[in-house]
């Protein structure tokens, strides 16, 4: 049993130089996925991987990545129509505010630019995740349901009456992300960073009361910013090019395998 789900702009044929291409697994057979994820990855796609039990758990909680998959999902395999079952019965929460908040919170726990490259582009990745989940969450609390990051940044300068510059730092985002991940030196795109951080935290201060949270509920928990935090911390002194090609047995090896995760960088589950 398998199905697969090509998702993100691939999905939405809005494809740019800073896009992944990514697709969905969800099957029954820990065999099947594996050679499923070996075939795509090869092919040069960011593969996400959930196991059917998982992927229900999900849809369970209601959480917005599936109603992601849902809206934006373009099919190329459902055995045993697996996902079009899930559709059928699946149904957003009537709000995300706590997830949202903790997302916002997450940002404020972040550290400032120190000017160092390297950290600061890692610093503006991070900050690019959580602003574009807590701008998802609270555009679904209000039954807006945007997934393309700058569509997203679009919705929420309209709604804030940003300014240009504070739309273009948040813009800005995207590229730090990208060009932190794929290594890229030198690129300008970190100048806007104190910016990004300055509207972000000029957002949070207008929404007011930010005290509601998933993470004290229980119902979420702060591992991915903890890990984040570790990334960070190791950055401020050390060049990733040099990290990424650690030698086996070197004392810092298995922490950063272990923050980079088997397929790259891990991402915090939109809930």
């Amino acid at each position: 049993m398998l199905s697969v789900c090509v998702i993100g702009s691939e999905a939405r044929r809005t494809k740019d130089s800073l896009s992944d291409r990514d697709v969905l697994l969800i099957g029954e057979s820990s065999t099947a996925l594996k050679f499923e994820h070996e075939k795509w990855e090869e092919q040069g796609w960011n593969v996400a991987v959930f196991s059917q039990m998982a992927f229900s758990r999900l849809a369970k909680v209601r959480s917005l990545f599936v109603q992601h998959v849902k809206l934006e999902g373009q099919l190329i395999r459902d055995d045993q129509s697996y996902l079009q079952s899930i559709f059928q019965t699946y149904t957003p929460k009537p709000d995300y505010v706590g997830e949202r908040n903790d997302a916002l919170r997450s940002i404020g726990h972040l550290p400032q630019p120190t000017g160092g490259y390297w950290h600061d582009l890692c610093l503006g990745d991070i900050v690019s995740v959580f602003f574009r989940n807590a701008a998802i969450l609270h555009l679904a609390s209000a039954k807006h349901y945007l997934f393309a990051f700058d569509d997203i940044v679009t919705a929420i300068a309209t709604e804030f009456a940003l300014n240009c510059d504070e739309q273009g730092a948040l813009l800005k985002l995207r590229e730090m992300k990208y060009c932190y991940r794929a290594r890229i030196e030198g690129n300008p795109s970190i100048a806007a960073l104190p910016m990004a951080l300055r509207t972000v935290g000029r957002i949070a201060s207008s929404l007011g009361d930010l005290l509601k949270s998933s993470i004290e509920a229980g119902i979420t928990s702060d591992d991915y910013l903890r890990q984040r935090l570790r990334e960070l911390d190791l950055v401020r002194n050390s060049n990733p090019l040099v990290l990424d090609r650690l030698p086996e047995g070197h004392t810092l090896k298995a922490q950063w395998q272990a923050i980079k995760g088997a397929g790259g960088y891990p991402r915090p589950k939109l809930h």
